[in-house]
């Protein structure tokens, strides 16, 4: 049953995560590059909006769901917590009205595209801890239906534009929540006696250390969107976006790998079997690079068919972002170790110390460089590759610190790939 839902819950997911991916080839053929910009722009802010605006109560709600508070009064804090994404939605909107031409109607779209999506996190929290699993299947496939039907239909009659797209998406956010708020209304309790503080107070710590942790490790690896943003015109953006998108197929086999192996990892070191790990270990970074090189070749031999030839200058970061994933994809199994050994801790401040490096390079870029986006993107994966070196090298227990070499040779590895395909 554990296994069954995992999978559902995953399928979907990935399915929403890879829906740009999927409506590709009808979003170049009809929308400009800067307006494929805007778009991108737009659905970058709105997550970081969201990531703000929740306070962590989410988090909470998972950890306390079965202790004795009124989980339904924490519910309805959260979602009371949309409203909170209305000024920072329009606060967001100010700053970036100083460099892209935001109009109105965008700006709208945005604002409720932000609230629902903070609205509906709530419910899917709901789902998830509750095994909702057949509701959230209902909810997941007739929103994804609707962005889908919708998108088609309106490349079938030339209307698909960045307006008409930003519409769709927001009519997918607004099914989810019609359909959710069914179950919605059952965890909202507006009669508790006492404050909503008093609510919060109970779960207070939980609630800003997870807040915290999570724009943290958020920003760490999505920094360069926001850095990219200034640093970029709209036409720029939209050229990088689309590699991002396009390199983003390695992040999603990331995740599934992350939920795959971390079971195995904890079974193996519960039971002694460290030197199962390391072979696992030996394996991924045997395989990576093979599954790199078919990987840019298949986008290399398909790249016609999905995108428009206005978007061919995309093509060249492809492969440096994917670069950029993998070692993501490593540093990420690197934490393991400390989730192990309960020094969660020391990762949050590890993550702290490499988000103001991050900070700090990319505004000594922004001011006293000219380097031009490959070159800032190869900077990126040169800080990615030593942080995943100090966090290994920092404890010689480590798994992967035992088979260091063959981590060096995979990067240099790598990083030829990346250079030599194109």
């Amino acid at each position: 049953m554990i296994i069954r839902n995992t999978i559902i819950y995953v399928t979907l997911d990935t399915i929403t995560k890879a829906s740009a991916l999927i409506i590709l080839p009808l979003v170049t053929k009809n929308i400009s590059v800067e307006d494929y910009g805007i778009y991108k722009i737009i659905m970058e802010i709105s997550i970081l909006v969201v990531m703000f605006s929740t306070f962590g109560i989410g988090s909470s709600i998972a950890r306390y769901n079965f202790d004795k508070i009124n989980i339904k009064r924490l519910y309805t804090l959260g979602y009371l917590t949309t409203l909170l994404s209305v000024p920072l939605s329009i606060f967001f909107l100010v700053g970036l009205n100083f460099k892209y031409d935001i109009d109105m109607v965008i700006s709208f779209i945005f604002v409720g595209i932000v609230f629902l999506s903070i609205f509906n996190s709530y419910t899917r929290v709901y789902f998830t801890i509750n095994k909702k699993i057949k509701e959230f299947s209902i909810v997941k496939i007739f929103e994804l239906s609707v962005f889908f039907i919708t998108v088609i239909l309106l490349d079938y009659f030339d209307y698909l534009s960045l307006y008409t797209l930003l519409i769709s998406m927001f009519m997918m956010m607004f099914v989810n929540t019609v359909f959710s708020y069914n179950y919605a209304k059952d965890i909202i309790n507006m009669s508790y006696k006492r404050s909503f503080y008093y609510s919060f107070k109970k779960v207070k710590r939980f609630s800003l250390d997870s807040y915290f942790n999570g724009i943290v490790k958020y920003l760490n690896s999505n920094l360069e969107k926001f850095f990219f943003v200034l640093f970029l015109s709209a036409t720029q953006f939209g050229i990088y976006a689309l590699a991002m998108t396009i390199g983003s197929i390695v992040r999603t086999s990331g995740t599934a790998l992350f939920l795959s192996f971390a079971p195995v990892y904890y079974e193996n070191h519960k039971h002694e079997r460290s030197n199962k790990n390391i072979q696992i270990y030996k394996l991924l970074f045997l395989i990576a690079p093979i599954l790199f090189i078919l990987f840019l070749y298949i986008v290399k031999f398909l790249w016609n068919y999905i995108v428009d030839s206005s978007y061919n200058e995309a093509y060249q970061y492809v492969a440096v972002i994917g670069f950029l994933y993998i070692l993501e994809i490593y540093y990420g199994l690197a934490q393991y170790h400390y989730f192990q050994i309960k020094n969660t801790k020391f990762l949050l401040n590890f993550e702290a110390v490499f988000l103001c490096i991050y900070i700090f390079t990319l505004t000594i870029v922004y001011f006293f460089s000219s380097l031009d986006l490959k070159n800032i993107l190869y900077i990126l994966v040169a800080i990615s590759f030593i942080k995943l070196l100090v966090l290994v090298l920092k404890d010689k227990s480590h798994d992967m610190y035992k088979i260091l070499w063959l981590i060096l040779i995979n990067v240099v590895v790598l990083f030829f790939i990346s250079h030599l395909i194109k």
